[in-house]
C-alpha cells in the first residue's frame, strides 16, 4: 500500500510469495461500497479510483470485472457511480464461476440499478447463442422485483447443457408475491413454473404452483418429447378469522409423473401416493351444517387416480319437532321424539393421469344423492322399562343403472379345426371347438332412477341390581348388575320384482335355467340394496357385571374391585326366515387382575342347528339329536399383560401406582430414589400376550395357541447426560 500525499492518491495491490502466489489482496471499503481486486488506486481529492480485476456484490448478485472505475458522491445530493468494462453477473460464489452473463460495458449506480450493453450467456467460459441488446436492473432495497439467477448451471446426456430455476420474482402487494422460474436445455427441453404466495394476518396463509414442462426422451434412439403439468395448492384458514365458516386443505396433482422427471430429490422419486384434501364448510344460525370437498389420491407408479369432487354434505342437528317452546310441567313421552336429516351429493371418477381430461372418463364417472331421514325417542314404560322405538328412511337417487344382456355368437364361439388322416391326406374330418358359451355384456340406461330403503323396530330394556353383604370376613359384599334387553327390526325384501332392484340374466348357452341374479344399481356410489330378504328378527342381549368389596388389613378398609367388567350374551330369531331363523348364540366378556396390570378377554359361540355328513348347518335342532339345547362352535380366550418394572414393585409392596400417580402433584412425576441396581430398570416396560383358541371338529375339540409373545424394553439413564 503506498500514500502519495502530494498527489493526494493511494495505491495498493497483491504480494507475491516465494511460491508465486498472489496473496494479501486489497479491499476497499467506502461506506457501504466494497471491492476487492489485484490492483487498485484512490483519489481522495476527486473521489475517484481504477481497479483491476475486481470483485463486488450487488444485491446477491456477484460482480467480476476486468477493469473497473470507481467515481464517489463528493455529498448527499450525489450517487457513487461504478463504470465496468469486461464484466461477468453471476450467483456462482466461486473465484471462477461456472457461468454468468457476460457484458463487454456496465455502469451501475449502488442501491439503484444497473445498465448493460450487449450481453449473451457463458457456462463454463464458452459463449452461448442467448443474447441481450441491453439490459436495465433496479437495485432497489427492501421488497423489489428481479432476477432469479440459478446457483449452478446442468448437464444430461439426454438433455445437455441447460439451466434450472431462472425466472423473475413479482412483489404484487403486501400480501400476495409471484415467482416465475423456468428450465431450458440446449437440446429442446424446457419447463415453466409459477409460484404464487400469499398472507393476510389474522385471515389466512397459503401457497400456489403451476408447472408444465416437455422433457426430451428416446424411445427406441428417436427423440420424443413427453409434456407433463403439475398443480399444488394449500391454504390454511386462521382460526379466528371467522365463527361459523372455515376453509383450507390442500391439492397436489400431476400427471405423466411431473414429480419423478422434473426433479432427482429421494423424496420426489421415491413418493409412491400423492393425497388431495380439501374443504369448505359453514354452520348456519339454524340447526343446520353444509360442506363441501374435494378428495383426490394418485399412485405413481401405477398412474391411477381418482377423484371425488365435488362432495356435498347438508345436515341437521337433533330436532325436537314435538317439543314444547314453552314447556310448563313435566315432559311429555311425545317430547322426546327427535328427527334428523342428512343429504349427500357425490361424484367419483377413475382414469389414468394421461386420460384424465378425456371425455369417456366424465361418461364413467359414478355420482348420486342420497338422503337420510330418521327419528327415534327413548322413555320409561310401567316406571323400570327403558322404550326405543326408531324408524329410518333412506332415499338413493342414481342417474344411470346397469342391465346385463347374454349373448352367444355361434361365429366367435364356434372354430371350426380340420382333423387329417396321417396314412391318407386326403381323408379329413372336420371338428367344431367350442370356445366359449355365451358372454354376459353390461348395458348403461341413463335416467332418474331412485333406490328407497326403509327400517323400523323398537327397544325394550331395563335393570336390575342384586346386592350381597357381609358384617365379617374378607368379603365384605358382592354385587350383580344385569342389563336385559330385547329388540325388534324390520326391512322390506327388496328382492321382490316390485321394487325393480334385482333382475336375472342367462350365463350358459347350453342351460336356459342358469340365471344369474344382479341389482341394477352395480355401479352406485352409495348403498346397494339388501339381497338377503325380508328381516323382521327379534334380537335379545343380556349384560352383566359382577363387583366385589373386601376387607383390606393393610390400611383398615373397605375397597370395591370389578371381578367381572363386562359378560353379554346375544342372539337373535328373524320370523321372515324360510330356515335357520335362529342365529348363534354369542357370549363375551372382560375383566383385569392385579390392579389393571392383566386383562383377560374371552368369548365363545354355540349353535342350536345340526351338521349334515358335510358340515353345513341344516334346519334340525341340535336337541332333538343329542338332547342338548346348544352345539358348541368355537372360544376364544386372550390375556394380556403389560407393565412397567417400577409398577411391578408397587405391586409387591402393596402400592396401588394409579391412585399414587393421581395424587401427586400435576406436571411431576413419581421419583424414586437409586436405591439398588433395579432402580435403573424403573421405565423397562414388559408385556405378554396370548391368545387360545378352541373349535369343534367333528365331535372332538380342538384348542390352539394362536399367539404367545413376550416383549421387553425401556431405557436406562446411565447419567444425567446420557441414555441407554
Amino acid at each position: 500500500i503506498t500514500f502519495d500525499f502530494n498527489e493526494q492518491t493511494v495505491s495498493a495491490e497483491g504480494r507475491t510469495d516465494s511460491l508465486g502466489h498472489t496473496t494479501g489482496l486489497p479491499d476497499f471499503k467506502n461506506e457501504d461500497q466494497s471491492f476487492t481486486a489485484r490492483r487498485m488506486r484512490f483519489n481522495f481529492e476527486t473521489m475517484k479510483g481504477i481497479v483491476y480485476d475486481a470483485r463486488t456484490m450487488q444485491q446477491g448478485v456477484h460482480v467480476h470485472s476486468k477493469k473497473a472505475k470507481f467515481i464517489g458522491a463528493r455529498d448527499t445530493l450525489q450517487d457513487d457511480v461504478i463504470y465496468n468494462q469486461d464484466a461477468l453477473f453471476t450467483t456462482c460464489d466461486l473465484p471462477h464461476p461456472h457461468f454468468g452473463i457476460h457484458s463487454k460495458k456496465q455502469m451501475l449506480i449502488p442501491n439503484k440499478l444497473v445498465i448493460v450493453g450487449p450481453s449473451n450467456l457463458e457456462i463454463a467460459d464458452i459463449p452461448t447463442p442467448l443474447w441481450l441488446p441491453f439490459g436495465f436492473f433496479p437495485l432497489t432495497q427492501g421488497k423489489r422485483t428481479g432476477l432469479i439467477f440459478p446457483r449452478d448451471y446442468e448437464y444430461s446426456d439426454q438433455w445437455g447443457f441447460g439451466l434450472r430455476n431462472v425466472g423473475w420474482y413479482f412483489p404484487i402487494n403486501d400480501y400476495w408475491d409471484l415467482t416465475l422460474t423456468g428450465d431450458i436445455y440446449l437440446k429442446g427441453t424446457w419447463g415453466i413454473n409459477a409460484n404464487a404466495r400469499y398472507r393476510k394476518r389474522y385471515k389466512y396463509n397459503g401457497s400456489l404452483t403451476v408447472g408444465y414442462a416437455r422433457r426430451r426422451v428416446e424411445v427406441e434412439g428417436v427423440p420424443a418429447f413427453e409434456p407433463s403439468m403439475t398443480f399444488r395448492w394449500s391454504h390454511n384458514q386462521d382460526a379466528s378469522a371467522h365463527p361459523y365458516q372455515s376453509f383450507g386443505g390442500s391439492i397436489n396433482i400431476q400427471t405423466n409423473n411431473f414429480q419423478r422427471v422434473n426433479r432427482n430429490d429421494a423424496q420426489s422419486v421415491l413418493q409412491s401416493q400423492l393425497t388431495s384434501n380439501l374443504s369448505w364448510s359453514r354452520r348456519f344460525d339454524g340447526p343446520y351444517n353444509l360442506s363441501v370437498s374435494f378428495n383426490h389420491s394418485q399412485n405413481t407408479n401405477t398412474r391411477q387416480m381418482t377423484i371425488s369432487f365435488p362432495n356435498i354434505n347438508f345436515q341437521t342437528q337433533t330436532l325436537y319437532p314435538f317439543r314444547r317452546k314453552s314447556r310448563v310441567g313435566p315432559e311429555r313421552w311425545y317430547e322426546r321424539f327427535n328427527l334428523r336429516y342428512t343429504g349427500e351429493a357425490r361424484n367419483t371418477f377413475t382414469a389414468q393421469d394421461t386420460s384424465l381430461f378425456q371425455r369417456q372418463t366424465l361418461q364413467d364417472a359414478q355420482y348420486g344423492v342420497r338422503h337420510t331421514v330418521s327419528s327415534s325417542a327413548s322413555f320409561n314404560v310401567l316406571k323400570y322399562f327403558q322404550v326405543g322405538p326408531n324408524v329410518s328412511y333412506k332415499e338413493v337417487w342414481y342417474f344411470n343403472t346397469i342391465r346385463k344382456e347374454f349373448v352367444f355368437d355361434p361365429d366367435t364361439a364356434i372354430e371350426p379345426d380340420t382333423l387329417y388322416n396321417p396314412d391318407d391326406s386326403t381323408d379329413f374330418q372336420i371338428v367344431y371347438d367350442t370356445l366359449n358359451y355365451g358372454t354376459v355384456r353390461d348395458i348403461v340406461e341413463w335416467g332418474l332412477k331412485p333406490m328407497r330403503q326403509f327400517n323400523a323396530g323398537f327397544r325394550v330394556g331395563t335393570t336390575l341390581f342384586g346386592t350381597m353383604l357381609f358384617k365379617k370376613g374378607w368379603v365384605r359384599g358382592l354385587r350383580h348388575l344385569v342389563k336385559p334387553s330385547v329388540s325388534f327390526n324390520y326391512s322390506p325384501d327388496y328382492t321382490n320384482p316390485g321394487w325393480g332392484y334385482f333382475d336375472y340374466v342367462q350365463t350358459d348357452v347350453r342351460d336356459p335355467d342358469a340365471l344369474e341374479r344382479y341389482t341394477i344399481f352395480e355401479r352406485g356410489i352409495f348403498d346397494k340394496p339388501s339381497s338377503s330378504g325380508r328381516q323382521m328378527a327379534i334380537s335379545y342381549n343380556i349384560s352383566n357385571t359382577f363387583e366385589g368389596k373386601f376387607w383390606s388389613r393393610r390400611d383398615s378398609t373397605v375397597k370395591k374391585v370389578p371381578l367381572l367388567r363386562s359378560l353379554n350374551v346375544s342372539g337373535s330369531y328373524n320370523f321372515a326366515a324360510d330356515s335357520l331363523r335362529w342365529t348363534p348364540v354369542r357370549m363375551s366378556g372382560n375383566t383385569a387382575f392385579f390392579n389393571g396390570i392383566t386383562t383377560l378377554s374371552f368369548g365363545a359361540e354355540w349353535d342350536p342347528y345340526q351338521l349334515d355328513d358335510s358340515g353345513r348347518k341344516i334346519d334340525k335342532f341340535y336337541f332333538d339329536q343329542t338332547g342338548k339345547p346348544l352345539r358348541f362352535v368355537q372360544a376364544t380366550a386372550a390375556l394380556s399383560t403389560r407393565m412397567t418394572v417400577q409398577r411391578l414393585r408397587d405391586l409387591l409392596r402393596g402400592v396401588n401406582t394409579d391412585v399414587a400417580s393421581a395424587q401427586a402433584p400435576p406436571g411431576q412425576e413419581r421419583q424414586q430414589k437409586e436405591e439398588d441396581l433395579l432402580s435403573l430398570f424403573e421405565n423397562f416396560s414388559i408385556s405378554h400376550q396370548l391368545n387360545v383358541r378352541a373349535e369343534a371338529e367333528g365331535d372332538s375339540v380342538v384348542t390352539k395357541v394362536t399367539i404367545h409373545n413376550l416383549s421387553m424394553r425401556g431405557n436406562i439413564q446411565l447419567t444425567q447426560n446420557w441414555m441407554l
